[in-house]
C-alpha cells in the first residue's frame, strides 16, 4: 500500500504568542499568499498605521523579489531567475542582475560552509523525489536515475564571472534548486531592512523561518514554539524558546513526505546517499542570522552530530535535535 502524506498549516514550527504588559503600540499583522509557495505573516507593534505600512510594503517587496529570481520552476516576464538559468544550461554565461548573482555567490559559501550538504546544484536529484511527492500513486526513484542524476550536481560547473556579472551552466543537464536556501536568505534581507527602517518590535514568520525583533510588550523576547515531530502524539509542541533578536529554523522529516509500504521518505535529502536523511525526526536552529540558520537546519539534519554540532558554534547557534 502507497499512500501520499502532505500536511497543512505553517511548516515547521509554530508561534505561541502571550499577552501582557501595556504599551502605546498597536499590533498590526499582514498575510502573504504568494511567496515562497508558503503562507507567511508579518506581526508588527508600531505607533501608527502608517508605520506598518512601511514595515509591511518592505517584507512585500523583498518577498517578491526573492519569490521570483529564485524560482526554479516558473518563468516571469523581464526577469532573469533560476528557470531561466536551467533552460540555458550548457548554452553559454547568461547575465543576472545583482540580487540574484549574489545570492548564487552566497549558494557557494552556504555548500562550503554545510560540508556540502546544502548544494543548490543539486536540483536533478530533487526533481526525482519531488515528482513522487506530488504523484498520487508514489514509487521510490529508481537506483540507476539517482544515479544518473547525481552525475549532473557539481556545484563547480556553476561558474560567477564577478566582472560580467553572468552565469554559465556548463552542463547541459544541471538543474539548480534553492529550496534550502532561498527563504532564509529573503527573510535575513528583509530583517535587515525592517531594522534599517527602525522597525523595534515584530516577529516574521516565513512559513516556518522565524524573525525575531525585539520583544513581544511585556516580555523578554518572542515565544516561538517547537513542534512535536511525532504527529500521532496528543502534545503538538515539544517546547518554547524565549526569542529576541534572533532567528529559529526547524528541518524534519513529518511535514512534506510520502510513504511506500511503510516507509517514509521526505524531501531532505542527502547528496552523499541520494536518499532522504535519516539521523533525526527534527532539527532546529536558534542564530542572529535567518540565512545561516536556514542553511543550518538542513546541514545539521544530515550530518552526523559531532560535525554538526562543530558547524554550529562556527555561528554561535543553538540547536536542538530530535531523535
Amino acid at each position: 500500500m502507497r499512500i501520499r502524506y502532505m500536511t497543512l498549516g505553517l511548516l515547521l514550527l509554530t508561534l505561541c504568542i502571550f499577552h501582557s504588559g501595556c504599551s502605546s503600540a498597536q499590533e498590526y499583522t499582514a498575510y502573504y499568499f504568494d511567496y515562497f509557495d508558503t503562507f507567511s505573516t508579518l506581526t508588527v507593534y508600531a505607533e501608527s498605521e502608517e508605520e506598518f505600512e512601511t514595515y509591511r510594503q518592505i517584507v512585500d517587496k523583498v518577498f517578491q523579489e526573492y519569490h521570483r529570481l529564485c524560482n526554479a520552476y516558473e518563468p516571469f516576464d523581464s526577469v532573469v531567475n533560476l528557470y531561466t538559468l536551467n533552460q540555458s544550461a550548457g548554452q553559454g554565461p547568461v547575465a543576472v542582475e545583482a540580487p540574484l548573482y549574489e545570492f548564487l555567490e552566497y549558494c557557494v559559501e552556504a555548500y562550503e560552509s554545510s560540508l556540502g550538504t546544502v548544494n543548490i546544484a543539486l536540483g536533478s536529484v530533487l526533481q526525482l523525489w519531488q515528482e513522487q511527492m506530488n504523484a498520487d500513486d508514489p514509487v521510490i526513484p529508481s537506483e540507476e536515475a539517482l544515479a544518473q542524476a547525481a552525475q549532473h550536481t557539481d556545484i563547480s560547473q556553476m561558474i560567477l564571472d564577478p566582472d560580467s556579472q553572468t552565469v554559465e551552466l556548463l552542463d547541459p543537464e544541471m538543474s539548480l534548486d534553492a529550496g534550502a536556501l532561498a527563504k532564509g536568505y529573503a527573510t535575513a534581507i528583509a530583517q535587515e531592512q525592517l531594522i534599517e527602517a527602525g522597525c523595534e518590535s515584530a516577529l516574521l514568520n516565513a512559513g516556518g523561518n522565524i524573525v525575531c525583533i525585539g520583544t513581544y510588550p511585556g516580555l523578554n523576547g518572542w515565544n516561538v514554539g517547537i513542534l512535536n515531530p511525532d504527529t500521532s502524539s496528543e502534545t503538538s509542541l515539544y517546547t518554547t524558546w524565549l526569542v529576541r533578536d534572533a532567528c529559529v529554523v526547524t528541518s524534519g522529516d513529518y511535514e512534506r513526505y510520502f510513504e511506500v509500504d511503510g516507509v517514509r521518505y521526505h524531501h531532505i535529502i542527502d547528496p552523499d546517499t541520494l536518499y532522504p536523511a535519516n539521523r533525526y525526526h527534527s532539527v532546529s536552529i536558534q542564530c542572529t542570522d535567518a540565512a545561516a540558520a536556514d542553511m543550518l537546519s538542513t546541514a545539521l539534519f544530515i550530518l552526523p552530530r559531532e560535525e554538526g554540532e562543530a558547524l554550529a558554534a562556527q555561528y554561535h547557534a543553538q540547536v536542538l535535535y530530535i531523535d
